[in-house]
């Protein structure tokens, strides 16, 4: 557990915070401020975008908002660049592309109009993730994914071949009798889906009692499957958190 905290520890060093090490800590402490402030503006800024009945007025300020949030998040990648010890590492990093994703469409919207820019213009919600950075139980949790990851994987792979074979099962059950719903496999693969995650939205259900036998089997299996990686990611997190805790503990002289 320590090795790999410690490992995980490196691979989040290559995405350099403001910290006592990097710059002053009166400084280090009030560029964090400010950028916590600017990310939730930011974030309130897209949210108050959507709404259908703003003004142009309205719009047209929305807009220079983005370009000054846009413009402050570009110069926090550039000082982050600067600060970094590993500069590529942090560049290729989740939160060097993060950072970069949160201001690069935006600007770029300036220059030119092109369709699918304005489509990159959704990956402003990724400034979201910009606030983990600052939160310090995030550590801990990617810790805890990091531990289960290979669980998870088989979880995955599970789940997905469980997938397939309850839409198999219920075409065979199915396929004559409801034959828009349930006509081929790919249309079973939604029912299957809302099944198994026990989300059962109703415009799609068996009528025959194959079919319904079947289904009260894949939800009981469903219930299990949903379980699984709910339990194995809490149980990691707690071990993580009680590494953290004895970490904080003196050692005994």
């Amino acid at each position: 557990m320590q090795e790999s905290n410690q490992l995980l520890r490196e691979e989040i060093s290559a995405a350099p915070a403001v910290t006592d090490e990097n710059v002053e800590p009166t400084f280090g402490r009030l560029f964090e401020g400010i950028s916590l402030a600017i990310i939730a503006l930011s974030l309130v800024a897209f949210t108050i975008e959507t709404l259908p009945n703003l003004s142009a007025s309205q719009r047209g300020l929305l807009a220079l908002f983005e370009i000054i949030f846009s413009i402050v998040f570009a110069l926090e990648y550039l000082f982050r660049i600067v600060h970094s010890k590993r500069k590529r590492a942090y560049v290729f990093s989740f939160y060097g592309i993060v950072d970069l994703l949160s201001w690069l469409p935006s600007l770029l919207m300036l220059s030119t109009d092109l369709y699918f820019l304005r489509a990159l213009r959704i990956f402003r919600v990724l400034r979201i993730f910009k606030l983990s950075r600052h939160i310090k139980a995030t550590e801990q949790m990617v810790s805890a994914f990091y531990e289960v990851r290979a669980s998870l994987a088989v979880y995955v792979s599970l789940t997905a071949l469980t997938v397939y074979l309850a839409a198999v099962g219920i075409y065979f059950f199915e396929q004559h009798m409801q034959p828009e719903t349930f006509g081929s496999i790919p249309h079973c693969l939604w029912w299957a889906v809302t099944t198994l995650t026990t989300v059962g939205y109703g415009d799609s259900y068996p009528v025959t009692l194959g079919g319904r036998l079947f289904t009260t089997l894949i939800l009981i299996l469903g219930i299990g499957l949903v379980a699984i990686p709910g339990s194995l990611y809490v149980n990691a997190l707690v071990r993580a958190n009680s590494s953290v805790e004895e970490d904080k503990k003196p050692t005994k002289s």
